[in-house]
């Protein structure tokens, strides 16, 4: 299967402080990937410095069995976390689902029609074809969520970084966004998500990245998802573990 993404010896540090160190790992096409941990683990990090948001003291990475970040940039979107988004900007709903298309014409062009058209397509598949033409603040934080996935499907990519998707919204739109995620990966789309809620881990994902600074593990969730890695990660008693899990005992074949 095709390489989609290649880390060797990513270290981050923030002043003196260990941010990520010695991540090693590689994802294949058509993965659906959580990247799971304690606050702090460095999971948001992870992302901006594959994509050079942040910059690690060492690091080799590449994309699609090979490329640069720089040769690979025009295949790759990033969804990052809702806080981080100036909602005041003057910017319509559509206009931002545009701008995923940015790569096929010139910013300072007025769009096609047919980025046009296949931004409301977007818009409509997520249920927010009514909200087109709002201002962006007038979107509820699970509108504001759909309205980056819309505009990073735009970009008709082969790798999705997803920062925090599920952050504030509903069971839902959830549900909604990840039938997508699902739909993409069937399509041989690779998909990298920070996640936290490890009750859903095993049902939605079929890889996973559990990091603490460290990565602790990466594999296939059947493999690699279960309680030995999760106290490694979370340090935490198997009881509050189990809350975590929505589980009550460890079953020696794995998670209950």
């Amino acid at each position: 299967m095709k390489n989609s993404l290649q880390v060797k010896d990513l270290t981050v540090n923030y002043g003196n402080y260990p941010a990520l160190w010695d991540i090693n790992f590689s994802l294949t096409s058509g993965q659906l990937v959580a990247i799971v941990g304690p606050n702090g683990a460095g999971k948001s990090t992870l992302i901006k410095a594959i994509l050079q948001f942040v910059q690690p003291l060492s690091s080799e990475v590449t994309f699609f069995d090979g490329m640069s970040l720089k040769e690979a940039r025009k295949k790759i979107a990033y969804v990052p976390q809702t806080q981080s988004i100036d909602w005041e900007f003057p910017i319509t709903a559509i206009e931002v689902v545009i701008m995923g298309d940015y790569h096929q014409s010139s910013f300072l062009k007025w769009p096609k029609a047919s980025s046009r058209k296949k931004a409301l397509n977007l818009l409509k598949e997520l249920g927010l074809e009514s909200l087109a033409n709002r201002h962006i603040s007038e979107l509820s934080g699970g509108q504001k969520q759909k309205l980056f996935v819309a505009r990073a499907l735009m970009q008709s990519a082969d790798l999705y970084f997803f920062d925090e998707p599920f952050a504030g919204i509903d069971h839902t739109t959830e549900k909604q966004i990840l039938e997508i995620f699902k739909k993409l990966a069937k399509e041989g789309k690779t998909l990298l998500v920070v996640h936290h809620d490890l009750s859903t881990v095993e049902s939605n994902f079929d890889h996973l990245i559990l990091l603490n600074t460290q990565l602790v593990a990466c594999g296939p969730c059947k493999e690699v998802f279960n309680f030995e890695n999760l106290r490694k990660a979370y340090g935490h008693s198997d009881s509050i573990l189990g809350k975590l899990l929505g589980v009550k005992k460890e079953k020696k074949s794995g998670l209950a």
